[in-house]
Parts: C-alpha cells; sequence; structure tokens
C-alpha cells in the first residue's frame, strides 16, 4: 500500500544500509501516491535525528527510512524476541581526538617531556601533553562528548594529543518487536557479536491508508502499533491475519473477504475510528476494543459456527448498524459492555432475542429495530435512559413481547411500534416522560393493552390503531395534554376511552374513528379546547356525545359521520362554531355531520339555533340523516337557518 506525502490527522510517535521502516512497500496497487525521485522527512525510533526516505521510481511508494547511524553494540543478543526487548545494551567507544583538550585543571609541570594529568592542560609544554578523561553520561545514541584544548601553548599543542574517553550506556530498550530486534542501538557487527534477529526497528506508526490482500502485505503491516489512516482488508489470499501489535486506528477498519479468509485477530485493538464488516463466515478476535470513533456497521452474509462478540466495547461515537442472516451469527452478550451511541442504532434481518444491551445508557440519534424473523423477545435495554431521535420497533416477524426499557426517560422524536402478527405484551415504559415526536401504536393484532406510560403528562401527538385484541385503551391516565393530534381508531373490541379522560388540551385534531364496540366517549371533564378538527367518525355503537359537555371550541372543523346509533348531538351545545369561520379557506366544509341514520335533522338545528353566524357565505354539510320536521339531503348555507322549522 502506499504511504501519502504528508502527515494524517493524529500523529502518535515518531541514513544506515539496515533501515527503519516507516512506511510499508507492498505494491498490491497502482495508485500514485508520490513523485518519483521525491524525498520526506521521517522518523527513527530511539533517535533524536530524522531521517529521509525517497518516492520509488513508479511513484506508486515511498521507500525505507534512512536513518542516522548508531553506534556498535558490543553486547550479543542472545534473545528469541516475540514482544518486547529489554536488554541493557553497554557499549564502549574508544574515541581519537585530533584537536586540543579544553580541560579546567592548570597544568603546573616544567617537565622537557610530556606530563601526564587527569585535568586540562593549558600549559606550556613543548611536546604533547596526554590527558585521560572518563565519561560516564548516559547516551541514547552514542557518546556525544568533545573535548578541545583551545589553550594558547608556547609552541602549540600538536593535533596528535589523544584523549581517551570510555562511555558506558545503560539504556534500556523497551519497544514492542515482532520476532526482531527492535533496540535503538543497531547491531552491525554481524562477526564478533552477531545479532540473532533479523528485522531492523521500525517507526510504530504508518502515516498513511492500509490496504492487505496479500501475505506480504500482512507481514509488513504486522510490526505496527497504530495506523494513522484506514486499514481495509479484502479478498485476502491467506486463511488468517494477526496483527498483534496494533492498538489503534485512527481511521475505518474494514473487512470484505471470501474464502479462504476464516480468521482476523486483532488482540490488542483499543480504539478505531469506524468498523465495516461486509464478510461470509470469519473468526473475529477483536476482545480489547473499547472505542469505535465512527460509524459501526456489520453485515454477516451466512450461517457462522463461532458467534460474533465485542465484549469490552463501552463507545460508539457515531451511527451502529446491525444485520446478519441467522440468529446465531451475534452472541446474546455481543455488547454487554457497550454504553453509549453518539448516532443512531439499527438491528434488522435475522437476530436472536435482543437481550445484549443491558448497559447502554444514552444513544445520541434513534434505534431502529425491524425485519427480525427470529427474535420473539426484545429486553436488553434496562439501563438506557434518553435516545435523543426515534424509538421504532416495526416488522418483527415472531415478536411477542417488548420489555426492557424500564429506565428510559425521554425520546427526542416519535415513539412506534407497529406492524407485528403476534406481539402480545409491551411493558416496561413507566419512566417515560416525553417523547418528541409522539407515540404512534398500531397495526398489533395481538396486542391486548397498552404499555403505562405513567410519567407522562404532555405528548406531541398520540396514535392508536389497527390493533384487533386491544379492548381498552390503557396506560395514559397521566396524559394532560396533546401538542398535535390524537386519534384512536380501527381497534373493533376496543369498549373504553376512560385512560384519556383526564386531558385538558389538544393542540391538533382529536380523532374517534371506526370502533365498533364503544358505545359512550369518556367524561373529558377537564377538555376546553381542540385546536383543529373534532372527527368522531364510523363508530357503529356510539349513541351521544355528552362526554363533550365542557368543551367550548373547535379551531377548524367539525366532522361526524357514520355513526349508524348515534341519536344526539347533546354535549355539543357550549361549542362556539363561530370560531372557525377563520379557517373557512382551509377546509372545504368547517362543519359535516352526515349518514347518521338514527339523528334527528331538529338536533341538528338545536345545535346551530345556538350559534350566532356570520358571514352568510360559510358553507356545511348536513346529509343522509334522519328525516323528521326539518329538511334533509341539502347543502345549507347557514342563512337557509332561520327558514327550518325546529323544536327549540
Amino acid at each position: 500500500m502506499p504511504c501519502p506525502k504528508t502527515a494524517i490527522v493524529i500523529p502518535i510517535f515518531s541514513f544506515i544500509a539496515l533501515a527503519l521502516l516507516s512506511c510499508g512497500t507492498d505494491s498490491s496497487t497502482d495508485k500514485i501516491v508520490c513523485a518519483p525521485g521525491a524525498t520526506q522527512v521521517c522518523r527513527c525510533v530511539g533517535n533524536a535525528e530524522e531521517g529521509v526516505q525517497t518516492c520509488a521510481a513508479g511513484g506508486e511508494f515511498w521507500n525505507v527510512c534512512l536513518c542516522p547511524e548508531a553506534p556498535n553494540d558490543t553486547v550479543e543478543d542472545t534473545q528469541s524476541d516475540t514482544g518486547f526487548d529489554t536488554e541493557t545494551s553497554a557499549y564502549t567507544s574508544v574515541d581519537s581526538s585530533t584537536e586540543y583538550d579544553t580541560g579546567t585543571v592548570p597544568d603546573t609541570g616544567t617537565g622537557s617531556n610530556a606530563d601526564t594529568q587527569t585535568g586540562t592542560d593549558i600549559g606550556t609544554d613543548r611536546p604533547m601533553d596526554t590527558d585521560t578523561y572518563i565519561d560516564t553520561v548516559t547516551d541514547n545514541a552514542g557518546d556525544t562528548a568533545s573535548w578541545l584544548d583551545t589553550t594558547s601553548d608556547e609552541t602549540t599543542d600538536p593535533t596528535t594529543d589523544t584523549s581517551t574517553r570510555i562511555s558506558v550506556d545503560t539504556h534500556t530498550d523497551t519497544i514492542a518487536d515482532s520476532g526482531a530486534d527492535t533496540d535503538s542501538f543497531i547491531d552491525t557487527d554481524s562477526v564478533a557479536f552477531p545479532d540473532t534477529d533479523t528485522v531492523v526497528p521500525h517507526s510504530e506508526c504508518i502515516d498513511r491508508d492500509v490496504l492487505i490482500r496479500t501475505k506480504q502485505s500482512l507481514s509488513t503491516t504486522a510490526q505496527y502499533t497504530c495506523i494513522n489512516g484506514d486499514l481495509t482488508i479484502e479478498d485476502f489470499d491467506g486463511e488468517s491475519i494477526t496483527l498483534p501489535n496494533l492498538t489503534s486506528i485512527h481511521g475505518k477498519l474494514s473487512v470484505s473477504s471470501n474464502e479462504p479468509f476464516r480468521s482476523l485477530s486483532i488482540p490488542n485493538l483499543v480504539s478505531t475510528g469506524g468498523i465495516e464488516f461486509s464478510t461470509s463466515e470469519v473468526d473475529f478476535d477483536l476482545g480489547n476494543l473499547k472505542t469505535v470513533n465512527g460509524d459501526f456497521d456489520i453485515f454477516i452474509w451466512n450461517s457462522w459456527t463461532t458467534p460474533f462478540a465485542l465484549p469490552k466495547l463501552e463507545t460508539i461515537w457515531g451511527d451502529a448498524e446491525i444485520s446478519t442472516a441467522s440468529a446465531d451469527n451475534l452472541d446474546r452478550d455481543a455488547f454487554v459492555s457497550l454504553i453509549s451511541i453518539g448516532g443512531t442504532l439499527e438491528i434488522f434481518t435475522p437476530y436472536a432475542d435482543v437481550t445484549g444491551f443491558n448497559a447502554l445508557k444514552t444513544v445520541g440519534g434513534g434505534i431502529h429495530i425491524h425485519n427480525l424473523t427470529d427474535s420473539k423477545n426484545i429486553n436488553g435495554f434496562h439501563a438506557l435512559e434518553s435516545i435523543g431521535g426515534h424509538l421504532w420497533i416495526e416488522r418483527n416477524t415472531l415478536l411477542e413481547t417488548i420489555d426492557g426499557f424500564d429506565a428510559l426517560k425521554t425520546v427526542g422524536s416519535q415513539v412506534r411500534i407497529a406492524n407485528h402478527d403476534t406481539l402480545q405484551t409491551i411493558t416496561g415504559f413507566g419512566n417515560l416522560e416525553s417523547a418528541g415526536d409522539g407515540l404512534w401504536i398500531y397495526l398489533n393484532d395481538m396486542l391486548i393493552a397498552l404499555p403505562e406510560f405513567s410519567s407522562m403528562e404532555s405528548a406531541e401527538s398520540v396514535s392508536v390503531s389497527g390493533m384487533a385484541s386491544l379492548k381498552k385503551l390503557s396506560g395514559l391516565e397521566s396524559l394532560r395534554s396533546v401538542n398535535g393530534n390524537l386519534s384512536v381508531g380501527s381497534c373493533p373490541k376496543m369498549d373504553s376511552l376512560d385512560a384519556i379522560q383526564n386531558l385538558e388540551s389538544v393542540g391538533g385534531s382529536l380523532t374517534i374513528t371506526t370502533l365498533e364496540a364503544l358505545a359512550v366517549v369518556p367524561d373529558f371533564s377537564n377538555l376546553k379546547s381542540i385546536g383543529s378538527r373534532l372527527r368522531i367518525i364510523n363508530n357503529p355503537l356510539l349513541t351521544d356525545l355528552s362526554g363533550f359537555a365542557a368543551l367550548e371550541e373547535i379551531g377548524v372543523s367539525l366532522v361526524i359521520y357514520g355513526n349508524t346509533t348515534l341519536t344526539s348531538l347533546a354535549g355539543l351545545e357550549g361549542v362556539s362554531l363561530s370560531l372557525m369561520r377563520l379557517y373557512e379557506e382551509t377546509t372545504n366544509y368547517p362543519i359535516e355531520i352526515r349518514d347518521c341514520p338514527m339523528l334527528p335533522y331538529c338536533e341538528i338545528c338545536r345545535l346551530f339555533s345556538l350559534q350566532e353566524f356570520s358571514p352568510p357565505s360559510w358553507r356545511i354539510v348536513i346529509s343522509n340523516n334522519l328525516a323528521d320536521t326539518c329538511s334533509n339531503n341539502v347543502t345549507y348555507n347557514v342563512t337557509d337557518f332561520d327558514d327550518l322549522t325546529c323544536a327549540k
């Protein structure tokens, strides 16, 4: 794989023939990554100096880093390194100085021959003087001491003055190697003290994207502890990949492979910028992964014998998407340590019972669980407190029970539970205080009761519909206000709406429709206003509307039709219908009362006789109700009511 010309976002670590590798030379791609012959600075492990590397003749990769020569290691390395080389390197170097020495102890001798002392010669000897200095400084890259004699002797001190310096270095190498000696003192003496290792030291990080397709590219990558780019494993030509030293990937870890590749082990990986797996069966060992700094996407094609799990994963900062071809592909506790997800969690296609998220506390986006063909229970979110977006649970073929959301307090958008043929029980929402876009529960044919939303006093909207087994609207007794629409419909066995009788206001429309067992509306004794429409439609057993006696205002329209046993409009006398004139242009008929064969027209006239209408162009529809002494089957202009004969 090629190396970029410049440093990647977060640098993490830092010219002899045996060079340090700072970038790999995998040429499995034909991309041009640098200008042929160009040079750039590179880092050398254990050296303060920087090295230089040159772009290959074809421009497809950077050559190895050439670093300054370090002193010979005079201690034989006999260790067989598989991890860290921790031997202490002690070396002695003898430097012959060709300059003058610069000590600080004066020469008091007067001999005609050389005098020997352990200080600095600033005297006036005629012949050479010999000084001895002991250097015990600990150096990382060799002995750099220099001693210069700058004295002005009577006769110039000859350049043959010999300084003997002995240097003992106790620098300890703790750099990880992969079957090689990576100490910072390179042994170039292969005769007297042969080094048993075969790979020269390397840089700790790769500052580029890495592609592994071949065993050669794997061998190059296996030395490094971090990758400051993406790591892509694609159609690898071997059975297994092991990267024992790799601890971090700044970019995304992507795996897309077929046979014969069956095993990926990165046992010390702690963090990665993202994960994208789209594979046939692969035995993953990512057991120490704690953080995914981006998106987390898993697509598993076929049945696996070893379930996938990330037991130490704590944080996913992006979206998490989990899809698998078999319920057995994911361990029941695959995400047992996961605490937070910054984006949206989506789980779909086959999955065993969803139980493995009991440490999860926050989801910044939404949760979408859908199309699970094997799951009977969703009860693995007992610690979850907040969802920034929606909570959607829908179209799960065998789902019977939803539980485990007992700590959930806030949902930023909509709660939607829908389209289940076998769902019978929903519990565990007792602490939910708010749902930004409301509650939508519909098309769950076997559901016999709604969950207890006992902490919810206000909702953006509520919709309950299409549930053949639901007998009562329960769980909403604490609800006081709905900012948008409230709709209950298409539940043929529902005979009671008492759970919403504590309502005080509805900002949108209130719709009660197609409840075949409903005989009376509840006593809405605190409900004063409906911001948009009151719609009472197709409730065949409903006989009266007396429960709306406290209602004073309807904002847009009143629609009553298809209630075949309705005999009275008592309960609507206190509603000021004149306010609906303001919305004449937004609705065809602000008042529509029709297809109620037991509702006398005089009952309708009595309702309107209590109103004051203007202007005269305001239109209503009254048709197909019970014929009596009042007119029938007519679309009226409001001024025509003066001509009706109604009991008052």
